[in-house]
C-alpha cells in the first residue's frame, strides 16, 4: 500500500468524484379502469470507488433503476427488499461485462423505494455508507416550538470492524489487517495474493460492495 507522500502529483491532482446519487419515479399501469397505479420513489446514492470508480457508481444506479421500473411497467413493482435485492445482484453480474477494471474498482449503494400512496418503504444496502430512518416531531420548550427527529431505523455498516462481517470474512478464507497511516487506524479486507514474497492483497475499506471481483470470493 502506497504512502501519500509516494504517489505521483499527477495522480493526486486527477481525482475525480465518484459518487452517483439518484431520484426516480416510478409509475405501474393501472390493474383496472378503477384502479389507480401506484406510485414508487426510487431514491439511492452510490460511493464508488478504485480505477473508473465513477462509472462503477452511475451504471450501478442505473442499472437497479432500469430493473426496479421493469418491475413497474410489468405490474410487479412493490416496496420490497427483494426487489431491491435482486436489482443489486442483477447489476453487479452487469457490470462484470460492463467495466473492464470490474476486479479492482466498485461502489457502494444504499437504496430506498417508498410506496407513496401506501407510505411503505423498502430499503437495501451494500458497504459502508448509511441510511437512516427518523421521524419528525414538535416538543414545547418554554414558547417556543422545537423541531426535533427520532431516529427510527438505521443501517448497519459493512465494515471489516464488525464482528460479524470479520467472521464472516475469515471463514471465506479472507483476513482483517489493521494498518496505521497518518496517525489513523485503518482496517482492511485482505485475502492471500499468492505471489511470491506476498502473502497478502491489501484490499477494501468495507466488507461488502458492488464489484471488487478480486475479493469477491471472501467479501
Amino acid at each position: 500500500m502506497q504512502d501519500q507522500a509516494e504517489i505521483p502529483e499527477s495522480k493526486l491532482c486527477t481525482k475525480r468524484n465518484q459518487d452517483y446519487g439518484l431520484v426516480t419515479l416510478i409509475r405501474q399501469p393501472a390493474r383496472g379502469s378503477a384502479e389507480t397505479p401506484p406510485r414508487l420513489l426510487l431514491v439511492a446514492v452510490y460511493d464508488g470507488h478504485g480505477p473508473q470508480g465513477e462509472d462503477a457508481s452511475r451504471f450501478s444506479a442505473l442499472s437497479i433503476a432500469r430493473s426496479v421500473s421493469d418491475a413497474g411497467a410489468q405490474g410487479l413493482a412493490t416496496a420490497s427488499s427483494k426487489l431491491l435485492h435482486d436489482a443489486v445482484l442483477h447489476a453487479d453480474l452487469d457490470l462484470s461485462d460492463f467495466m473492464e477494471t470490474y476486479d479492482d474498482a466498485g461502489t457502494t449503494a444504499t437504496i430506498a423505494l417508498i410506496d407513496l400512496d401506501s407510505r411503505k418503504l423498502a430499503a437495501a444496502w451494500v458497504g459502508d455508507s448509511g441510511m437512516i430512518l427518523a421521524s419528525q416531531g414538535s416538543a414545547a420548550a418554554g414558547s417556543d416550538t422545537c423541531q426535533f427527529w427520532r431516529v427510527v431505523a438505521e443501517s448497519t455498516l459493512h465494515k471489516p470492524t464488525d464482528p460479524d462481517e470479520a467472521k464472516r470474512v475469515a471463514e471465506s478464507g479472507g483476513s482483517v489487517r489493521t494498518y496505521t497511516r497518518d496517525d489513523l487506524t485503518l482496517h482492511r479486507i485482505c485475502r492471500p495474493t499468492g505471489r511470491a514474497g506476498s502473502d497478502t492483497f491489501v484490499g477494501l475499506s468495507m466488507s461488502r460492495s458492488i464489484g471488487d471481483g478480486d475479493l469477491k470470493g471472501i467479501g
